[in-house]
């Protein structure tokens, strides 16, 4: 209810109240100086009735009454002009907040705007969603009281609590004052609420703001960074601690960093004259060193990459190659790989690619931190050989270098380095040995001498003096072997699955050991042949597909490095044994598509002839039949017209049979004509100036009887277009496809549109809401002698109409196409060229 109408409702009963009371002391005035209430009441002396002072006393009582009234009447439009202000303060405070509300929905904290009563009149989305509120909830909270929403922990924001009413008149607001508010749903908020006023020009406070930041977040994150601190302290004390016994260490490894001295020196030297880039990087794949050959490889210095990612020196093809080196130093398992060298392209900083192969090594820190040493090499003008021998001793020289690192930052033991310098050296020549066997994988693609060249150097790289390659037979499910060297088995061996150690690992799909002497294995000797101590059987799988097994025997055992290795080299064998396999399939694929296309060839020279010579008889019985066609026409219809009256009717509709049948068998013999001069190409185009409404016209008239026969609408939709085209041809298929769609409807309406598509095309739609067709018949709706669409019931026609409507669409446009629905209607949609130039009258 508004203020102005409850001061009218109030003043009214003040001034019946008034009135009431007045009245009231009047009558008692009157009824003491006639009744003579004392003497009635007290039994009081009797006085005499004075009706004069009975007339003053009511006067004087009037008069009082007057006075109050006007005197109220003036305190109420006091307080009326005070309302009227107090509303246009309303109005001007709300007016400023709607003027500011795309200022204040960009603030992101929540916020609340109130009037001079301290009434909320705007509420933002974040102050709703931290109160508990929800959107459309919205009515509820305008016009609630500001407490009532940020509402305080002790509820002493109340009356004179408020902050705003306590604000001093020199000051406009208050910032960050420490507050809990509560929830709808109790929960206990932290912040802090700032306060700001609002002032007319003339000093009036037409409202206020509150801000309210939630900080309880930041609040927890200072704890944390309070007990950070303190772990901090302690960690440094601890660290202080380490430092003291690591000094103490320090004395106690200077024999030993004198012994490593001369090997930190080769080094070191190795790594100043490197022409390759040394880049390690931690397991977010972020670099934390280089050395100056990257800055000189990729032209970025040190300073520039630190803390980048690696992906900064790769193009985007390349990545995933290093991705899949890096996942398999890390599901290798083992404290520190070499993974394989692998071929691909470096990013410089001036946009510019270059050939390089990389190696990725995995070592981690006395703490598990894991990192990544990377050595990338530029091959654009080094030959395979020397990009090989160049990465080992880089790759040297990475682990070298990290060696120092962990001496400097760790201070270990002198056992743990002279083990790693051992590990070191034992990696070098395993890394020599195992990139000859990847070169040779990499330069392969034949099968066979894949397998010979692989094979051979496996034997060399693992020192086996007995080496058997087996293909797995999918069908058989047996074991072939394809070479062997060092023994005297038969080239046509064969294994079943579990039979013998090949068989085993080949049905286990797992490497497979024999650490003892195997008599039926012989190394061959000048002086005799000798029993292999160990022998290993390895399948080769290929994404789960068993591909071959590779069988090695030697005198010697194979450490732990070796075997690892042979694991390792497995995956990349059976990638390259599977390439080479699908080569050899597309080879033979090749041939047999080649042999294939030849018979295609032939065939499809059969069928030109075949349909050369149906156009040629289509022709010939067209023409032959035409003239007998016409004659017996003809002659039919001037029996008929003097027959009338002669004949008995019977005989007339007799007559009218005959000609009506001739009529549609000489249509069938133009269109089986027509049909054959399309497809020998002899049909020529009559091209002439007209306007496709005038045509649609022409095509509507004909066919209006027919559609009034059947009681259908016929519907015109035509823009007036100047058209160059074959008039006699339009005309022709709109003329078929009407037909076809009245044919096809039995109520409803059958729809005629044409409209430009385009500065050069211009299309055509018939439309109707007959039975329609099938989705199985729409494919072959144009084929020739074909009638689709008719259910159960006979229709007439040769089945060429829509064909030759096709031919003559694709002669004269873009062709033609349908969409249909069955029960509920076909539409045929050409798109034709409005002006085709007539190649005779220019060739004149």
């Amino acid at each position: 209810m508004k203020m102005k109408e409850l001061l009218k409702k109030e003043s009214m009963k003040l001034y019946i109240t008034v009135c009431i009371g007045f009245s009231v002391i009047g009558i008692l005035i009157a009824l003491n100086e006639i009744l003579d209430l004392p003497h009635l009441i007290f039994g009081a002396v009797a006085t005499p009735l004075n009706w004069i002072d009975v007339a003053i006393e009511s006067v004087f009582v009037f008069i009082i009454f007057l006075f109050s009234l006007h005197l109220l009447r003036y305190i109420f439009l006091r307080f009326e002009t005070t309302l009227k202000k107090l509303e246009a303060a309303e109005r001007e405070v709300a007016n400023v907040w709607k003027q500011q509300e795309g200022f204040l929905d960009a603030i992101t904290e929540p916020t609340i705007t109130i009037a001079p009563n301290f009434d909320i009149i705007y509420i933002n989305d974040a102050a709703l969603s931290l109160t508990g509120y929800r959107r459309e909830e919205i009515d509820s909270v305008l016009g609630a009281k500001c407490y009532r929403v940020f509402k305080p922990k002790n509820n002493d924001c109340k009356g004179t609590n408020c902050i705003l009413r306590n604000m001093p008149d020199e000051v406009l607001s208050l910032k960050n004052i420490d507050r809990t508010i509560v929830t709808r749903d109790g929960t206990e908020i932290e912040g802090l609420l700032s306060c700001a006023r609002v002032r007319d020009a003339e000093g009036n406070i037409l409202g206020g703001m509150e801000i309210f930041r939630d900080v309880r977040e930041e609040r927890r994150r200072l704890r944390e960074i309070e007990e950070s601190e303190n772990e901090l302290a302690i960690m440094n004390e601890e660290l202080r601690t380490t430092n003291e016994e690591v000094i103490q260490s320090q004395n106690e490894l200077l024999d030993v960093n004198k012994k490593l001295q001369e090997s930190e020196e080769r080094f070191r030297s190795i790594a100043e004259t490197a022409n390759d880039a040394i880049i390690s990087i931690d397991s977010n794949a972020t670099i934390v060193f280089c050395n100056d050959a990257a800055e000189t490889i990729f032209g970025y210095s040190c300073d520039e990459i630190i803390k980048k990612p690696v992906i900064l020196l790769l193009p985007e093809r390349s990545r995933p190659t290093f991705k899949d080196s890096i996942n398999q130093a890390v599901l290798s398992g083992r404290s520190y790989i070499t993974d394989e060298t692998v071929d691909f392209m470096g990013l410089r900083k001036n946009g510019s690619e270059f050939p390089a192969d990389h190696s990725v090594s995995k070592w981690k820190t006395r703490d598990g931190s894991i990192f990544f040493t990377v050595i990338i090499r530029d091959i654009t003008e080094r030959s395979v050989a020397e990009r090989k021998i160049q990465t080992q001793y880089d790759e040297l020289d990475a682990l070298n270098n990290q060696l120092a690192i962990t001496i400097e930052e760790l201070k270990t033991t002198n056992e743990y380095l002279i083990a790693t310098q051992e590990m070191i050296e034992h990696q070098r020549r395993l890394l020599e040995s195992y990139s000859n066997v990847i070169r040779v994988l990499n330069s392969e693609i034949d099968l066979d001498r894949l397998i010979e060249k692989t094979l051979d150097s496996v034997m060399e790289f693992t020192k086996s003096q007995i080496g058997r390659v087996y293909l797995y037979d999918p069908n058989y499910e047996t074991l072939k072997l394809h070479t062997s060297y060092g023994t005297a088995m038969g080239k046509n061996e064969e294994l079943k699955l579990g039979e013998g150690l090949a068989g085993e690992a080949a049905r286990k799909q797992s490497l497979v050991i024999l650490e003892e002497e195997n008599d039926e294995l012989q190394i061959i000797t000048l002086t005799g042949s000798v029993s292999p101590i160990t022998n290993i059987c390895i399948p080769v799988v290929y994404q789960d597909e068993l591909l071959a097994v590779v069988g090695l025997g030697s005198i010697n055992r194979f450490d732990e490095d070796l075997l690892a290795f042979i694991e390792d080299f497995t995956i990349q064998y059976a990638t390259a044994i599977k390439n080479a396999m699908t080569y050899r399939s597309i080879q033979g694929l090749a041939n047999e598509l080649a042999d294939r296309n030849k018979e295609i060839e032939e065939a499809n020279k059969e069928i030109q002839r075949a349909n050369e010579m149906k156009s040629e008889f289509l022709a010939k019985v067209s023409h032959e039949l035409r003239t007998p066609m016409t004659s017996i026409l003809g002659f039919t219809k001037r029996v008929m017209k003097k027959s009338e009256g002669v004949l008995p009717e019977k005989e007339i509709k007799q007559l009218e049979i005959v000609y009506r049948n001739g009529e549609e068998l000489l249509n069938l013999v133009n269109g089986l004509l027509d049909l054959s001069k399309i497809e020998s190409g002899q049909i020529e185009l009559d091209i002439e100036d007209f306007n496709i409404n005038d045509l649609v016209d022409d095509v509507v008239d004909l066919a209006i009887p027919l559609a009034e026969d059947k009681g259908l609408r016929i519907v015109k939709e035509a823009e007036a277009v100047e058209l160059t085209s074959d008039k006699g041809k339009i005309k022709e298929m709109l003329v078929n496809l009407v037909g076809n769609a009245i044919k096809f409807t039995d109520n409803g309406e059958v729809r005629l549109v044409a409209e430009t598509q385009n500065e050069d095309h211009i299309t055509l739609i018939v439309e109707d809401t007959g039975i329609g067709v099938s989705e199985e018949d729409l494919e072959s709706i144009f084929d020739e002698f074909k009638q689709v669409g008719c259910g159960s019931r006979k229709r007439h026609g040769t089945g060429l109409g829509l064909a030759i409507t096709k031919k003559y669409a694709e002669m004269l446009g873009e062709g033609i196409k349908v969409e249909s629905e069955v029960s509920k209607g076909t539409k045929f949609t050409m798109q034709l060229k409005k002006h085709i130039v007539n190649e005779g009258a220019e060739n004149e």
